[in-house]
């Protein structure tokens, strides 16, 4: 008997472990995809797709607390985030960052930048933004929407967004230019 309760219990916890993950579609789907998902091409809204869980747990604490305001959607973010239990962060940024960025589908933005120039600036984002140091609290940009990256370098270089001292450190000396070729050059480089 007490066998046969510990199997149950087992596979209870294996099928609840197995759902997990269309839990986390379903939550994603319902709350998440119009302005983050395949649905959201055309949006300024940033590419979550692979991602790293650490990044994406801080960007929804720090919307929670209003570290962070939304310079995209005007707040909008602000409030779905306090709407958000711990549970519900965990769920949606386990689920983002075990997606591949492959499987946002690449779009032509047409934003204007001169890609190699790009690269040549790129060069100063690689310490942080290209390593996957586990506990490293910084995006990924490679596939990133160029509008996204633009608009988010600007909020940055305006003071507009303060949630990283490092970043509005970095960006204070870049100029306009720059920041469109860097934006160009990781949004072309989709993958």
């Amino acid at each position: 008997m007490k066998q046969i309760l510990i199997i149950s219990i087992l596979l209870s916890a294996i099928s609840a472990f197995a759902a997990k993950p269309n839990l986390a579609r379903e939550f994603f789907t319902e709350r998440c995809n119009s302005c983050h998902g395949a649905v959201s091409t055309d949006l300024d809204s940033p590419v979550l797709y692979g991602q790293k869980k650490e990044y994406i747990v801080k960007q929804l604490q720090d919307f929670q607390s209003g570290e962070r305001n939304d310079h995209i959607m005007l707040g909008e973010m602000n409030e779905i985030a306090k709407t958000l239990t711990d549970k519900e962060v965990d769920l949606v940024s386990t689920y983002l960052s075990n997606l591949s960025p492959c499987d946002y589908p690449p779009k032509d933005s047409g934003f204007a930048g001169d890609v190699k120039a790009g690269e040549r600036i790129s060069q100063s984002c690689k310490k942080c933004h290209h390593a996957w140091i586990p506990g490293l609290e910084v995006p990924t940009l490679y596939g990133q929407k160029p509008n996204y990256i633009y608009k988010t370098l600007n909020a940055f270089k305006l003071n507009k967004r303060k949630n990283s001292d490092e970043m509005g450190h970095q960006v204070k000396t870049i100029s306009e230019t720059d920041v469109r070729n860097v934006s160009a050059f990781y949004g072309v480089n989709m993958r």
